[in-house]
């Protein structure tokens, strides 16, 4: 699960995303007999940009994706920049372009080469304004299945939000909260002052009654919500033990139809091979016997808690079945994630000779 946040109103268009990804590894397909029990895993990486913005003048659109990551939505961003013509196009036209840019090579941006699941879902968003227009404009494809692109609704009341799990409504609760309090000192000072309190009391009735608006908001409130919402995810699934999904920062831009995109926070982007290992006990290689899967938590840290639904990585690097009772020596999986990641795996809470848990191996 990604998360990608969309809001505009009359100020602008606020575009954030987290930097998180969680890559699969598939130990099976590389020897099928040596890792005949291990057919795959999750490794969490940092370093993945999901939200683009160009250079003039083709920087009055934007580009978020979230989804199952089977296709490598940032290459196909990346390729779609040097096909573009000199001058701007329509939000509508930037789409169909990506999409003549998948549909030429599809298997340039696949992960893998097993064919899709049934359930995948890369979704590209594509916002930003048309020349002479005022009002925000965002078209979704949804690759490989509904490529198509889809007009989706905006209007300044709203907010789109891609991949959020089940944080979301919690963040905006709180958010609706924050604005209640925020409305209610407002017309208590207007009380003291003598000052006219019909609009902000309106306010406050649709608050109450529709959840946050968003109509009027400043460009600055629109970012900080944003990410607060991505915070309280990030917060949300630490505190829960759920699999961290969504972190590694945020990356923010602002859309404006006078000068279009500014960057407010936007880090480099590393490929696959390169990007840091994120800071969670949620790494696991999956052991399949018997016709039963257990995960085991892979550590790269000392001292770290066990994940939901996790087993410890055993402390001889053997692990019996609780069925046949086989033994199955773990060494040769590790040193195969070991040089995969090149980071250390800890044992038995022993780290080797020199390790150093913020370098690589």
């Amino acid at each position: 699960m990604s998360l990608s946040i969309i809001i505009p109103s009359t100020s602008g268009i606020l575009v954030a995303a987290e930097r998180r990804v969680g890559s699969y590894i598939h130990p099976i397909l590389v020897d099928p007999e040596k890792y005949r029990h291990f057919p795959s895993g999750m490794i969490f990486f940092d370093g993945c940009k999901k939200l683009t913005v160009y250079e003039p003048p083709h920087n009055f659109v934007a580009f978020a994706y979230t989804g199952s990551g089977s296709i490598n939505s940032h290459q196909l961003i990346e390729d779609l920049k040097q096909e573009l013509p000199a001058q701007r196009l329509l939000i509508r036209e930037y789409a169909d372009a990506l999409l003549k840019v998948y549909s030429e090579n599809p298997d340039r941006y696949r992960f893998g080469h097993e064919p899709f699941s049934q359930d995948a879902s890369n979704c590209i968003y594509v916002t930003g304004y048309n020349q002479g227009s005022a009002e925000a404009v965002l078209y979704q494809l949804d690759l490989p299945f509904k490529a198509e692109p889809i007009p989706r609704g905006m209007h300044p009341g709203g907010i789109m939000v891609s991949g959020a799990g089940d944080h979301l409504e919690a963040a905006m609760d709180i958010l609706r909260e924050r604005q209640i309090r925020q409305l209610e000192k407002q017309i208590a000072g207007s009380h003291v002052v003598g000052s006219p309190t019909a609009i902000p009391e309106a306010k406050l009735r649709l608050v109450r009654n529709s959840g946050v608006q968003w109509t009027g908001m400043s460009i600055q409130e629109m970012q900080e919500s944003a990410e607060f919402i991505i915070e309280h995810t990030v917060t949300e699934q630490t505190r829960l033990n759920e699999e961290p999904t969504v972190g590694g920062g945020t990356d923010v831009i602002r859309i404006t139809k006078q000068r279009g995109g500014e960057v407010v926070r936007y880090e480099p982007h590393f490929e696959v091979g390169n990007r840091p290992l994120a800071a969670t006990h949620y790494h696991y290689v999956v052991l399949k016997c018997c016709g039963r899967e257990v995960k085991i938590q892979i550590d790269f840290d000392l001292n770290n808690p066990l994940g939901k639904s996790h087993l410890r990585y055993p402390a001889n690097e053997i692990f019996q079945c609780p069925k046949c009772k086989t033994n199955h020596d773990l060494t040769e999986l590790r040193e195969f994630i070991q040089e995969l990641i090149r980071y250390h795996v800890i044992v038995d809470e022993k780290p080797p000779e020199g390790f150093d848990s913020d370098s690589h191996a």
